[in-house]
């Protein structure tokens, strides 16, 4: 919707203001509830003193779908967790899995209150399966149904973006943000297929990062290990609202994963308030051959795009990124891609037995995210007579 939306009559006014109100006064702005495409007009917003310009900003919790019917695929859990301090949780999710052989998996996974909720606790959980992710045991039951130790994992603080890793010695990493965007990455480890769990590093140090405190670097779920170089682990980490600034790096592990180092920047650190500036954040990487890495970034200045990087020489560096939101169709038009993920048909670490040559890049590449649509929001000012209270309408475009 392109056209300046004006009024020309009392009558019209009356019509406009008649539209559903679906906001709400949020700590940081104005919250548009549960929105479809069309429009919406404020409640009155009050200033004490009179207004002759004003910077608003506008959430909104968009409603997707129509279809809301829920279909239980796998069995698992089905009691919610409650924490230490008695509090159930209600939001359940960022899951990754690692196989340990051909029929055994190990789920990593976060629970809390609601998506994130900051200085509220929540806690990182394993579950298990015998039988390839058909079903599920109980949180944190090893495959025999004993306790895992060392889980659940809380210390009254917030975590997220649990990885679980298979190292090359076999040995399982755990890492997860330690309190927040800024805090850096705290890494458990386990030796016995995930039985038991240590604490390994408090908080990972990326050394030799250009330009970025390397202990300030968080973890996410992007990682190969180079099928020609079996030792080196390629990891992802990023950086998210530092200091106004987003980025995404590549990292390297000679040793198990217990010290990383600097490869390069997938995307260097840009303003998030710039749109198309470069801002980029939760990297999927993997490996396809003839030393070539695939990198896919979410956009950090206002999820405008999908980006996609490409290094030709095992990272040393990275291409600029190209826009690959119009490649993107799963159903929703324009369509934007989330938490994307990248995995290898040929990749051991995450199909067992497979069969495929890794180095030479056969088989499939797969992307896995979410999978949302691109809107955009604007907003007029239209002040009262006393100039100090104001209606704001919201165009939603898709």
């Amino acid at each position: 919707m392109d056209e300046t939306w004006t009024i020309g009559s009392s009558a019209e006014w009356e019509e406009a203001t008649a539209a559903i109100d679906a906001t709400l006064e949020g700590e940081r702005g104005l919250i548009l509830q549960r929105a479809g495409e069309g429009q919406w007009t404020s409640t009155w917003q009050s200033w004490q003193a009179p207004i002759r310009s004003l910077e608003m900003t506008v959430e909104a919790e968009i409603d997707l779908f129509d279809d809301k019917k829920i279909q239980v695929v796998i069995s698992g859990a089905e009691t919610p967790y409650s924490d230490a301090s008695q509090m159930p949780h209600n939001w359940y999710g960022r899951c990754m899995i690692a196989i340990v052989d051909e029929h055994r998996w190990i789920m990593a996974l976060r629970s809390g209150l609601n998506h994130i909720s900051w200085g509220k606790r929540d806690t990182i959980h394993l579950i298990t399966s015998s039988d390839e992710g058909r079903t599920w045991g109980a949180l944190n039951r090893w495959f025999d149904g004993s306790p895992i130790a060392g889980l659940p994992y809380e210390d009254g603080h917030t975590h997220s973006e649990p990885g679980l890793y298979r190292t090359p010695n076999g040995e399982l990493v755990l890492q997860f943000w330690r309190t927040d965007y800024s805090s850096g990455t705290k890494q458990l480890r386990s030796m016995d297929n995930g039985k038991t769990w240590d604490l390994d590093i408090d908080r990972i140090d990326v050394q030799g990062v250009i330009g970025a405190e390397g202990d300030c670097a968080i973890g996410t779920e992007g990682y190969f290990v180079d099928p020609e170089n079996p030792f080196d682990v390629y990891m992802a980490f990023q950086y998210f609202h530092y200091n106004g600034q987003a980025g995404t790096l590549l990292a390297r592990s000679g040793d198990n994963c217990k010290t990383y180092s600097f490869v390069s920047w997938i995307c260097p650190l840009a303003d998030e308030k710039v749109p198309n500036g470069g801002a980029t954040f939760e990297p999927a990487i993997e490996y396809v051959g003839d030393r070539t890495i695939v990198a896919v970034l979410r956009d950090a200045a206002g999820d405008h795009c999908t980006w996609q990087c490409v290094s030709r020489d095992m990272g040393v560096s990275f291409g600029q990124p190209v826009d690959i939101s119009d490649q993107i169709n799963g159903g929703i038009a324009n369509g934007q891609w989330q938490r994307a993920r990248l995995y290898k048909e040929s990749n051991p670490y995450f199909q067992y037995g497979n069969g495929l040559d890794y180095a030479k890049g056969e088989g499939r590449l797969w992307g896995f995210g979410l999978h949302s649509i691109r809107k955009y929001y604007r907003y007029t000012f239209y002040p009262r007579r006393d100039n100090n209270k104001i209606r704001i309408r919201y165009i939603l475009i898709d």
